[in-house]
């Protein structure tokens, strides 16, 4: 009797990737603005102070993101997110009133 080969769910797999990519997204950003963060307190603060507490921001900052990243890659998803965040329905009324106005200026000439 012939076995069967495990079918590998392609689509599952593209899934995961940019889940993962999602993921890194969200923990860079992070750790992005926790760095900056840190470099304002090392210039302020300048010596050993600032540098340990712009080492301890950033490491914060790091923390919190790969925190926050994980929980909602294991809730909602990562995608999911950032979808949501990108998404701004309030822009999308300003330039369709825009695109309305250019039309009733070229309707009224």
């Amino acid at each position: 009797m012939k076995q069967k080969r495990p079918r590998i769910n392609i689509f599952k797999f593209f899934d995961e990737i940019s889940e993962i990519v999602g993921w890194l997204q969200i923990v860079s950003s992070a750790t992005v603005l926790s760095f900056l963060l840190g470099c304002v307190l090392f210039v302020c603060l300048q010596g050993a102070a600032g540098l340990v507490l712009g080492i301890a921001v950033l490491l914060l900052g790091m923390f919190l993101g790969v925190t926050f990243a994980t929980r909602k890659y294991k809730t909602t998803g990562t995608i999911d997110l950032l979808s949501r965040v990108d998404a701004t329905p309030e822009l999308d009324k300003i330039d369709e009133k825009k695109i309305q106005e250019k039309e009733q200026k070229t309707n009224e000439n």
